[in-house]
């Protein structure tokens, strides 16, 4: 059973059961032209994976064609490996600005 989380940068912390090996999965909007882009990590003695996708938005795939400036979707597929909690922290931030607080931020916890 696969459980889908939809979330397009209005985002607050979630809670969800989720049993081992089952995998939920979250969209989040994102902008590449910006230089925002989501960084994750999840607390690493849970074992679980994390798969990403970017997908085209709907304006960039009816087109067939990379519209610059426009906002594309990416899918992160988590994978529950083990029965401990497992926290994943998502932030959407610019890569090489270290001592700036990312413009959004929230956790899931499984």
């Amino acid at each position: 059973m696969k459980k889908t989380i939809l979330s397009l940068l209005c985002l607050m912390p979630m809670l969800t059961n989720c049993a081992n090996n089952q995998k939920i999965e979250i969209t989040l909007e994102t902008n590449p032209s910006t230089g925002y882009s989501w960084q994750y990590s999840c607390n690493p003695e849970s074992g679980a994976t994390v798969e990403e996708n970017t997908e085209l938005s709907k304006a960039n795939s009816d087109k067939n064609s990379m519209i610059v400036g426009a906002p594309n979707q990416v899918t992160y597929k988590i994978t529950k490996k083990s029965k401990k909690p497992v926290t994943c922290t998502f932030e959407y931030s610019r890569s090489w600005e270290k001592d700036t607080a990312p413009i959004q931020q929230f956790s899931v916890k499984l």
